[in-house]
């Protein structure tokens, strides 16, 4: 008797998978999508912090070659080496 019911029940469920799975993928689907943009978000903040640091950079070279260019240009006669006591 309890064989047949048990039958009947588990013969009453079909479909019952495909909803547990929409509902799995609707889960999924609001858990990922603000994880992606978020990721996304981060990955631009980022890139912006490495533009910065590469112009940083670039600035800090060019006044290092711009400062030594007029220190070879306005004083023509110090040595290129400088031959000090020290040496």
């Amino acid at each position: 008797m309890k064989k047949r019911t048990l039958n009947r029940y588990i013969a009453d469920e079909k479909g019952q998978a495909l909803i547990i799975v929409m509902i799995l993928m609707l889960v999924s689907a609001l858990v990922i999508v603000p994880m992606l943009s978020h990721v996304g978000s981060g990955l631009k903040s980022g890139k912006d912090v490495y533009e910065e640091r590469m112009y940083a950079q670039y600035a800090a070279d060019s006044g290092v070659e711009d400062a030594l260019y007029k220190i070879q240009t306005d004083y023509p006669d110090l040595p290129v080496v400088w031959d000090g006591p020290w040496i």
